[in-house]
């Protein structure tokens, strides 16, 4: 998920990565990275790597505190077991189906709160994928975009 954020810097965002603390990412590490300044925070729920459930209610504690927003990413997570991302109370959700739901490739779900504040105002969504894309074609062996 990182790449999709780090394609936001020229936009204006800072992008911080948080460090691991051996095979997982403690809270600690979330906690001392997350401050007024933070404007949404990512949080994968599982880790594609090891499987290391991430601390999410805690991480959605600490980022609404400091007014900030949580986006959960379920791609490594989703189909596995039942989980209730109301009372994770996550700010956006988003999943694939190509995994654990055994759904098609290029099929997506994503889930946002309907709360917009002052941050949010006049910022339209970017589009992403093949439908944000005036023409596509191919050049050796790369895809070449027009947006």
């Amino acid at each position: 998920m990182g790449h999709a954020w780090l394609a936001q810097q020229g936009r204006g965002p800072q992008v911080e990565f948080v460090r691991a603390g051996g095979e997982a990412i403690p809270f600690s590490s979330y906690e001392r990275s997350i401050d007024r300044h933070t404007r949404i925070t990512a949080v994968t729920h599982v880790c594609f790597n090891n499987g290391h459930w991430s601390p999410v209610r805690e991480i959605v504690n600490k980022a609404h505190g400091e007014g900030a927003w949580v986006l959960m990413d379920d791609y490594q997570d989703c189909g596995t077991r039942h989980v209730n991302i109301r009372s994770l109370e996550v700010d956006f959700y988003v999943t694939g189906s190509l995994k654990y739901l055994l759904g098609p490739p290029g099929l997506a779900v994503s889930r946002s709160k309907r709360r917009r504040d002052s941050r949010s105002a006049g910022r339209d969504p970017l589009q992403g994928g093949w439908r944000g894309l005036r023409a596509i074609g191919k050049a050796r062996n790369r895809v070449v975009a027009t947006l």
